[in-house]
């Protein structure tokens, strides 16, 4: 797993009870991919030996991850869509 090779902790924190918010109405593929990225992406971007916080409310799945070294260009990029790793753009499969 990729929090165990860059040494990542990931604290749960669970603001509500799991009866409030389950179950889930969605696309089961899409929220798939979803919990699946939000984690990745966290760990991927984050310095080894992080500690990346998964908090589950009501309302919301919130993923807060330390990154200090961010570059003014990429942070002016971060709400594009797709923007990829390193400021590569990544390509959506309609």
């Amino acid at each position: 797993m990729l929090a165990h090779e860059r040494q990542c902790r990931i604290p749960r924190q669970f603001n509500t009870d799991a009866a409030a918010v389950l179950p889930i109405r969605s696309d089961h593929i899409l929220l798939t991919i979803l919990i699946r990225n939000m984690p990745d992406n966290a760990i991927l971007y984050s310095p080894e030996h992080s500690i990346i916080d998964l908090t589950l409310d009501t309302n919301s799945i919130s993923i807060t991850n330390p990154f200090n070294n961010i570059v003014l260009e990429n942070l002016k990029r971060l709400r594009e869509h797709f923007s990829g790793r390193l400021g590569k753009k990544v390509l959506a499969a309609d």
